[in-house]
């Protein structure tokens, strides 16, 4: 019988790359410019390195560097696309899913200097190389990194073509979006890369005509998906993401003043109205009851709780977003058309119009909007919804709570973010649906004055973004007031009196 050797179990070596980890580096925010420059150049000769480990941890370090903006600017503008751009087409699953996940953060997080860096590095040929990898016969598993890849890849490929028109022109000529149309099986690839594929053509479908017509011809397919149903509430907030994506890029692809098409705005309007029925105020009372204690230790379902409140939120504005652009009316169009007036002309006219009692009898403030969406809107009560979001919700004990960490500042921001979407969204809908629809001229009128309280009392005078959204819904409501020739019932709407008394 042979001599049976003894196993030695080595020491383990600390710090084996020579790097700070992860968690030291996020850990440590008194570090020194120069440590964080030598800590870089690292990065950038082990991220090249031969050694797995060593470069699976360089990734990991860049990825960390690139939450702050200005790192992950100066990270771009080194040339990162160059150096890790090749990574994505890698051999190996691990290499690839975290250099997408790098360059998706450098992306997000360094703004239009990122983009321009990265596209001017030409970021688009590994990337257009790596989904043009998936189109051919992947089939997806439950979980892995190949699944991670193609969502992290796609999702660096959205936040280019939102931001840059080269990605865009880019994708056009590699004919992406109609790479994207096979992803919309969601029976076969799932909820979670249908939703973030569906996201992504939002992007690709922006006024890019050559898109748009790829993507047309799976109308049939996002039409299905916006008949999602789910009895779970585990999934409930996932559906609700993928609808809200869908309707958006249905929104995209079509126009609403085609007959052949309300059909379509109508099923969008029905799903923006389910995810505004949503109780933006549960959800703040959610939110201040967890994150305060989110230094301390917490589970992970209260940690899931608190990004599906956040999600919610997001979806919130974005169905705000999508109902403003559904009447956005091109200023400049205007102007052009305008322009082509002569100026006596038109003073002439006005005069002549303002003279004519017979003309003030017989105006009605009619809708530029078709019947159908307009009884949508009206069954579904979407003006009260979005009235409701333009509703001051985070009073002053609740920031004070949210403030404590930064995550919930971050909250405070989506709040804010939403009451500015939903003044944008009166602005633009004041004007294309008939006066009716509001409530009529009284309750328009105590809008006005309203929101007139919010903008000299509630809203500071620094908050220059909220002020123009709430001013901009002000002058949409003076402006049907004064059209409307109905009389305005002043006595019962002084303040403080209740008109229905």
């Amino acid at each position: 019988m042979g001599k049976q050797k003894r196993q030695r179990h080595k020491l383990h070596k600390e710090n084996p790359t020579g790097l700070p980890s992860v968690k030291e580096f996020e850990l440590n925010e008194e570090i020194t410019e120069g440590a964080r420059e030598k800590v870089l150049q690292n990065a950038y000769g082990d991220v090249q390195s031969c050694n797995l480990e060593e470069k699976l941890s360089a990734l990991q370090i860049l990825a960390s560097m690139s939450c702050d903006s200005s790192m992950a600017k100066q990270i771009a503008k080194d040339g990162i696309a160059k150096i890790i751009g090749p990574l994505l087409m890698d051999h190996n699953a691990a290499i690839q899913v975290n250099t997408a996940h790098t360059l998706r953060d450098i992306a997000e997080n360094g703004g239009e200097d990122a983009y321009i860096d990265l596209i001017k590095d030409d970021i688009m040929t590994p990337l257009t190389a790596l989904l043009k990898r998936y189109h051919s016969d992947w089939q997806p598993k439950k979980t892995g990194d190949e699944k991670e890849t193609f969502v992290e890849a796609v999702g660096l490929l959205r936040i280019l073509c939102a931001n840059n028109e080269s990605a865009l022109k880019c994708a056009n000529e590699e004919d992406l979006a109609s790479l994207l149309t096979k992803f919309l099986d969601i029976n076969i690839y799932g909820m979670g890369i249908v939703t973030i594929t569906t996201q992504c053509m939002v992007c690709l479908s922006d006024e890019n005509d050559t898109a748009i017509k790829k993507i047309k011809q799976s109308e049939s397919i996002l039409l299905n998906l916006l008949d999602l149903k789910t009895d779970d509430e585990k999934t409930a907030c996932k559906v609700l993401a993928l609808k809200t994506s869908v309707a958006d890029l249905l929104i995209n692809i079509n126009n609403y003043a085609d007959s052949n098409q309300v059909h379509v705005f109508c099923k969008v309007l029905s799903v923006l109205s389910k995810v505004l029925a949503v109780d933006h105020k549960q959800v703040l009372s959610c939110l201040t009851s967890i994150l305060p204690h989110e230094k301390n230790a917490v589970s992970s379902d209260k940690r899931k709780k608190v990004q599906e409140s956040r999600k919610m939120l997001g979806l919130q504005e974005q169905a705000l977003q999508i109902l403003a652009n559904l009447c956005y009316e091109d200023e400049d169009e205007d102007s052009d058309i305008d322009s082509d007036i002569d100026n006596s002309e038109a003073m002439e006219i006005e005069s002549e119009c303002l003279d004519d009692d017979s003309m003030n009898d017989n105006l009605k403030m009619t809708s530029t909007l078709p019947v159908e969406l307009v009884e949508i809107i009206n069954n579904c009560n979407l003006i009260d919804k979005i009235w409701d979001k333009a509703e001051l919700v985070v009073d002053k004990d609740s920031q004070e709570i949210l403030n404590q960490t930064t995550e919930g500042k971050a909250v405070v921001k989506q709040f804010h973010d939403i009451r500015c979407a939903a003044y944008l969204c009166q602005n633009n809908l004041l004007s294309n649906i008939e006066i009716d629809v509001f409530g009529g001229v009284d309750n328009l009128y105590r809008k006005w004055l309203e929101i007139g309280t919010v903008v000299f009392k509630d809203v500071t005078s620094n908050d220059i973004e909220l002020l123009e959204a709430a001013t901009a819904a002000m002058r949409a409501i003076l402006q049907q007031l004064a059209e409307c020739p109905c009389q305005l019932d002043k006595d019962a709407l002084q303040p403080g009196t209740d008109p229905d008394e």
